[in-house]
């Protein structure tokens, strides 16, 4: 026992003294360490941390808009334009039957049965003659006016060379006539008088339209003029 222990001694110096060494070499291979701020100590300049970052590139410049400058003041007022008065115009009284022109009652006439000849003008009027038989009936309808859409006087008539004459054929004849002759002013009121006053003689006035029943039963005539110029 006494003989083993100087051995295990000398092995525990001989390790100490190893790991002693082993720690010399260990601190004497480890750099120093040195102060950043120190620039002297190494042999070159140490590289900056800004020449690590890319350069951006600079952003073009964007103008800014300007304002228009405004005008300077001026003492004087601008007037308002002076506009041309517009009078009202009155319109110019009909010269022909209201809503009633020449093509319409000749197409109508026509349409009846009634062939009516060309316009014939003289002395700055126009005017149609239109006329059928059927049987011992005649039919006759005159159309006188200023122009082709200006009429002022209709003049219908009905012949029955029967032995006896009958009322309601004048009636049936005349009365649409005079229905169409005031479309523009109560073509039912003119329609009416006449229906009622076929079998005598009257006069009356529907609007513009002055309507005169004469004549005898066998020939029945019906005339229509403007009552105003």
């Amino acid at each position: 026992m006494n003989g083993a222990m100087p051995g295990l001694a000398a092995r525990l110096i001989l390790a100490l003294g190893l790991f002693a060494v082993l720690g010399v070499c260990h601190l004497m291979m480890r750099p120093a360490r040195r102060d950043p701020n120190d620039t002297k100590s190494y042999r070159g300049a140490l590289p900056q941390r800004d020449a690590f970052r890319k350069e951006r590139p600079a952003r073009p410049a964007v103008p800014r808009p300007t304002l228009p400058t405004p005008p300077p003041p001026t003492s004087r007022v601008p007037r308002p334009r002076r506009t041309p008065e517009t009078r009202p115009t009155t319109p110019r009284p009909a010269d022909g039957f209201p809503g009633l022109a020449a093509a319409t009652l000749l197409r109508s006439l026509e349409f009846s049965g009634l062939p009516c000849t060309s316009a014939a003008i003289r002395d700055g009027t126009v005017s149609w003659s239109c006329s059928a038989t059927n049987g011992l009936l005649y039919y006759e309808v005159t159309i006188v006016g200023n122009s082709t859409e200006s009429i002022r006087f209709v003049s219908s008539s009905i012949t029955q060379s029967g032995e006896f004459p009958s009322e309601p054929l004048a009636t049936h004849f005349l009365a649409p006539l005079a229905g169409a002759v005031c479309a523009g002013d109560d073509p039912v009121r003119a329609r009416q008088w006449v229906t009622e006053n076929t079998g005598r003689e009257a006069t009356t006035t529907i609007g513009t339209v002055r309507l005169e029943l004469s004549g005898s039963l066998r020939k029945r005539s019906l005339t229509m003029r403007m009552e105003k110029p």
